[in-house]
Order: C-alpha cells, then sequence, then structure tokens
C-alpha cells in the first residue's frame, strides 16, 4: 500500500467525499481496490480528482487498475488527464423525419379535402342557382293573345319571387317559430336555486351515475332526465316543468324528478329508486 493511499484511509470515505463529492461507495472501492462495478474510467477518474485534491500520487494504484482492466479487455475513451470522457452518441433524427411526413401528409390531406368540399358547394350552389333562372326568365317573357279585331298584343310580365325575398320571408317564418320552441325547451329545465350554501347529490336513475356538488348559485340540470335528488339541508327552491317549488327542510331533503314533475319522497322510496342504497 502506498503512503498516498494510506493517507486516504486514514482520512476515511466520508471526509473524502465531503472534499470532492465523489460518492461514498465510490471512495469506498477506490480505497479497497474494488474494480467491482467501475469502469476502467470512472475508476481511473476518481483517482486523478484524488490526486488534484490532496497532491498525493497514486500511480500504483493507476498501474494495478490498469493492469486489471486490461486482462478484461475494457476500452473506453480516455483524456490525456486521466478523467473520463463519455462517448457522443449519435442523434437519432427518424422521430423528427417521420413526425415531419405525418404533418405534411395531414396538411395535403386537409388542403384536399377543403378543395373538394368547396367545389362540391359551388356544383350545388350552381344546380340550385339554374333552374330557378329558368323559371324566372320563362315567367317573365311577354304572352301575346290573338283578338277577334286585329292583332292585340298583351304582356303579362309575371315575375317570381327574387332570391333576397325568399330569404328574408324565410328568416321571418323561423324568428316567428323560435319562441314557441325556446319556450318548450325552458319548461323542460330543472333549476335548483339554493336559498343558502347547500350539499347536493344527484342521481341519474336511468344510468345511477351518480354526481355531487356543494354550491350557492343556481345549478341547471337536464330536465329530459329522471333524477333523484338528496340536499345537506331543504332551504332551497326548484323550478320544475315551468313551476316553482318552495322547500324549507330542517334534516335535509329527498326530491324525485321525472317528466316534468318532482315530488318530495321519502327514505324507503329513494332507497327503492336506487338501487336499494341511501346514496
Amino acid at each position: 500500500m502506498s503512503d498516498a493511499l494510506k493517507k486516504l484511509k486514514d482520512l476515511g470515505a466520508q471526509k473524502i467525499y465531503e472534499d470532492t463529492h465523489i460518492p461514498v461507495g465510490h471512495v469506498q472501492a477506490v480505497l479497497d481496490g474494488n474494480y467491482e462495478g467501475l469502469t476502467r474510467i470512472q475508476f481511473l477518474g476518481f483517482l486523478s480528482i484524488l490526486e488534484r485534491d490532496y497532491s498525493i500520487d497514486l500511480s500504483e494504484e493507476r498501474a494495478r487498475a490498469t493492469a486489471h482492466y486490461e486482462e478484461l479487455n475494457e476500452s473506453e475513451p480516455l483524456a490525456d488527464d486521466g478523467i473520463f470522457v463519455v462517448p457522443t452518441k449519435p442523434k437519432n433524427f427518424t422521430p423528427f423525419y417521420i413526425l415531419f411526413a405525418i404533418t405534411v401528409f395531414l396538411a395535403a390531406l386537409y388542403y384536399t379535402l377543403d378543395i373538394a368540399n368547396n367545389t362540391n358547394i359551388a356544383n350545388t350552389n350552381a344546380a340550385q342557382t339554374e333552374p330557378f333562372a329558368e323559371r324566372t326568365i320563362e315567367s317573365s317573357m311577354p304572352m301575346q293573345k290573338q283578338g277577334t279585331a286585329g292583332d292585340v298584343s298583351l304582356e303579362m310580365n309575371t315575375t317570381a319571387p327574387s332570391f333576397e325575398e325568399t330569404v328574408t320571408q324565410t328568416k321571418e317564418e323561423n324568428a316567428s317559430a323560435a319562441p314557441s320552441s325556446v319556450k318548450e325547451t325552458q319548461s323542460q329545465a330543472l333549476e335548483i336555486l339554493p336559498r343558502s350554501r347547500v350539499w347536493l347529490g344527484y342521481i341519474d336513475v336511468v344510468t345511477n351515475q351518480k354526481k355531487q356538488k356543494t354550491f350557492t348559485d343556481e345549478l341547471d340540470l337536464d330536465g329530459d332526465k329522471e333524477w333523484l335528488l338528496l340536499f345537506g339541508h331543504g332551504y332551497v327552491d326548484v323550478i320544475a316543468g315551468g313551476e316553482k317549488q318552495h322547500f324549507s327542510e330542517k334534516n335535509g331533503l329527498r326530491l324525485h324528478y321525472k317528466d316534468g314533475m318532482l315530488e318530495k319522497i321519502s327514505l324507503e322510496e329513494f332507497k327503492r329508486l336506487n338501487r336499494g342504497r341511501k346514496w
């Protein structure tokens, strides 16, 4: 054992780790001459760091390590000063090229479909416009009638409604029908209006999907579904089928909603509709 190695062993692996930041396990392996688990580059590199930081000569240890690794035919790049060098791995650009090709393909496909769609729309509009124009021209042609006392020419300029008039009329018809449709949709809404912060568990009876929410603002549910509602307290207002119902229950509230009808139910009825469960 060289004097330099003896000096390092006297310092101890923990103290060397604190000075050099080489992991304690690796320091101990160097002190014990244990090459297991260390490559040639690592072992010789640690020796170089120790020589530099403690101004000692570890040439004997380096020679033994070199002979050991040569027997194993292990060859790795080593810098002139003994510090190990990690080979630079070639970059693999294959994923980038694949991603680029996919992007180009999708862009070309989108462009092709967009052109085809625009062409089909143009052809459809042209096909719809041409008969309409022909009818307009035929209807606007003057009609002649032969009289008994001579040729009397009567012109009848019957012109079909313009395209703008047709669109305007359609919009007016849709506008007149809209309020009734909106009114019908609103009548099917289920609106919950808590008068204070409340916990609500609501269950879709058909799918048995359960959700819960704590809230203070209005909550809207799909009025076309069948619901079971379980409230933490019953100080709430509920609008169902266009009618508002007022509740003031202190110890919780259970409601059943179906087809625009809302009713307060007991625990037994709630369990029956909820497949035997309280929640």
